[in-house]
């Protein structure tokens, strides 16, 4: 063995591949060292796996830095075929399953006991992620969440407010054992009360700074009414940014309106992706959700500064009105405009169109059409001239002669048009879910000498 200072050893270390340090952590100490660190750094526990005993090496414990606990109830074949199989098992969890066991009973009570244990020898944990969407609400987590509080909370190294936060990503799921053959249990309605409540509050404490603010619900039957009711004015806020779904995610839309309006004077890009559960198939569900789109315009204040819109403007008989209004309103700003999920019939579209054609700064446009055909591409070109980006879906599903879209007889028109002063840079079309054939685009970009990409 060469005898070297261990700092050199040390700079050896980090030019091995990861695998290559593992093979040769018996060569001396500092390869050792960072062998271990390599295996037992990040650690995934899941609660399908105890541990003999309720000690750890203190050894092993003092080297993980990143620690995720998750709750799972999946079955153990079911698991081994996620795909976040090799991130769970593998480095020191490997070593793990080597000494775990499968104790009859509850074994949620014993492996919360034996992480309370561990969590004193966690001196150097650094990152701290724990997954409890699959566990049953009748397990109470204080002493768990009180040992760890223990162990890292002097760690901390500054008060949590957040001074410098910009943005915020919120993203509610449910919890599959609230639900109720009736609907949610009560008690559970007014935990999700409490629990929006709360939420709005520590929001509000990041009022000074926060720029951006996104929120996402996948949960069925989480109402977020309360969280938007309970929002403050954030006087920076630029990006709002909402997906859930109408009908059951804001069974009071009031607050989400009041946060539209109260910030029309910052709010730059918008995502409203509100599409009410089942709204393919029962379009009455659609009604409430149009009426509010509605009175939410009725405000000369909302959208009036956005640059960025991303919303769907339901399939009702009033929709196209919307998108129409909507586009009017931001016709000095806009430069991005998404309409989402509702396809438009020829003369709603060629109407849209043209009421985009007000917007000078407009860059990009995503829109769907039942029916693509020439006059809707001339007019594309002609409304549309300084336009860079465009995606277009079609809905119909045509025969290979069928005018209407990329059918012969569509080709042979595209052979007579010439679009030179179209500035388009990229074209993305899309029919039935995938996307048009090469071919089909190639006869495209021919008539269109700016295009780059398609």
């Amino acid at each position: 063995m060469i005898d070297l200072p261990p700092e050199i050893w040390i700079h050896i270390a980090s030019y091995l591949p990861h695998e290559t340090l593992r093979d040769l952590y018996s060569v001396n100490s500092v390869f050792f060292d960072a062998a271990m660190d390599l295996r037992w750094g990040e650690v995934v526990l899941e609660r399908r796996y105890l541990l003999h005993g309720t000690q750890v090496d203190p050894f092993v414990a003092a080297k993980v830095k990143k620690l995720s606990i998750i709750f799972t109830l999946m079955g153990e074949s079911a698991m081994r075929h996620t795909r976040d199989d090799a991130f769970r098992f593998r480095d020191g969890l490997n070593f793990l399953r080597k000494l775990a066991h499968r104790p009859k009973g509850d074994r949620i009570p014993n492996f919360m006991q034996q992480l309370t244990s561990l969590n004193p020898k966690l001196i150097n944990l650094r990152h701290l992620n724990i997954d409890t969407s699959e566990l049953p609400p009748k397990y109470d987590l204080c002493m768990l969440c009180t040992s760890f509080w223990a162990n890292l909370g002097a760690n901390l190294r500054s008060r949590p407010v957040l001074p410098a936060l910009s943005e915020l990503k919120l993203e509610f799921t449910g919890n599959i054992f609230q639900f109720r053959e009736d609907g949610f249990d009560a008690d559970f309605q007014a935990q999700d009360v409490q629990v929006m409540e709360m939420l709005a509050r520590f929001v509000n404490t990041l009022s000074p700074s926060l720029e951006g603010l996104r929120i996402w619900s996948w949960a069925a039957d989480l109402d977020t009414s309360h969280f938007f009711l309970g929002l403050a004015v954030f006087p920076k806020l630029q990006y709002l940014g909402v997906r859930m779904s109408f009908d059951r995610a804001l069974r009071d839309p009031e607050g989400l309106k009041n946060v539209l309006w109260n910030h029309a004077p910052t709010l730059q890009k918008i995502e409203l992706r509100l599409n009410p559960s089942r709204f393919h198939l029962n379009a009455d569900s659609e009604d409430p959700m149009c009426r509010w789109l509605q009175q939410c315009l009725t405000d000369e204040r909302c959208f009036s500064q956005v640059s960025f819109l991303d919303f769907y403007p339901t399939t009702t008989a009033e929709g196209t009105s919307i998108v129409l209004d909507a586009v009017k309103r931001i016709s000095n700003t806009a430069i991005r405009i998404i309409l989402r999920d509702r396809y438009l019939q020829h003369d709603e579209a060629l109407s849209v169109i043209d009421a985009a054609s007000e917007c000078m700064w407009l860059r990009f446009l995503r829109m769907n059409v039942f029916r693509f055909d020439i006059d809707m591409l001339d007019r594309l070109a002609e409304k549309l001239p300084n336009l860079e980006g465009l995606w277009i879906s079609i809905g119909d599903h045509v025969q290979p002669n069928d005018i209407t879209t990329f059918g012969a007889e569509f080709t042979e028109q595209l052979k007579t048009r010439s679009y030179d002063r179209w500035k388009l840079k990229d074209l993305a079309v899309w029919q039935s879910g995938s996307e048009v054939d090469l071919d089909a685009m190639h006869s495209l970009a021919t008539t269109i000498p700016s295009l780059e990409t398609f």
